[in-house]
């Protein structure tokens, strides 16, 4: 080995060695800064992206029910002795994107007592909804022929929807299955739901 003290090649090779490992390592956190820098910055990307990504979700369902009442001298209490002759079911579609969005109904059927209906007369298929606002979706009404007094009963939806920011993109899907319970109570009925399956399609 050399001695740096009296040779002064050695002291230079040294040195030149001390260089060259300096630039490795600063060559080495360089390269980890620009990978780190590059992750950070595609992080950022698809988190701006998002922000500007419709989303459609289910919020809730609402079913509301047209009730026969007892004829007169039957017996009014307690509820069960009520039936169901009409229902109609609706879907609270909630804007949870930061861009509004719009929306069309592909398929819905509805299911109440072994009673299946995909048809009727539809007001509206679609619709525009604002960020962080919601709309009420509803199937036309189902008319019980005859009329539901045997409970619980239960029932379905099944529906696909699809939206878009802009025409211009490629539209997104929402599809769910729900599954609903109405049973009878002293003031009325009640309505417990729960979903099945929801699936936003990307």
């Amino acid at each position: 080995m050399c001695d740096p003290s009296t040779d002064t090649s050695c002291l230079a090779a040294l040195a030149t060695l001390g260089s060259a490992v300096a630039s490795l390592i600063a060559a080495g956190i360089t390269a980890w800064m620009a990978i780190e820098t590059r992750r950070m910055a595609t992080a950022t990307n698809r988190s701006v992206n998002l922000q500007y990504q419709p989303l459609l979700g289910i919020r809730s369902v609402s079913i509301d029910l047209a009730v026969a009442e007892p004829s007169d001298g039957a017996e009014t209490s307690p509820a069960p002795s009520r039936s169901i002759n009409a229902i109609n079911v609706g879907l609270d579609l909630f804007n949870a994107g930061q861009v509004e969005l719009t929306y069309r109904m592909r398929q819905m059927r509805v299911s109440f007592a072994n009673r299946t209906s995909d048809d009727g007369t539809w007001l509206s298929r679609s619709g525009l909804i604002l960020p962080g606002s919601s709309s009420i979706f509803r199937h036309p009404t189902i008319t019980l022929d005859p009329a539901i007094g045997v409970f619980p009963a239960k029932g379905r939806i099944d529906v696909e929807f699809e939206y878009y920011h802009n025409k211009l993109e490629v539209s997104k899907e929402l599809q769910a299955s729900i599954e609903y319970v109405i049973t009878p109570d002293p003031s009325g009925f009640i309505v417990n739901w729960t979903f099945i399956d929801e699936s936003p399609v990307v």
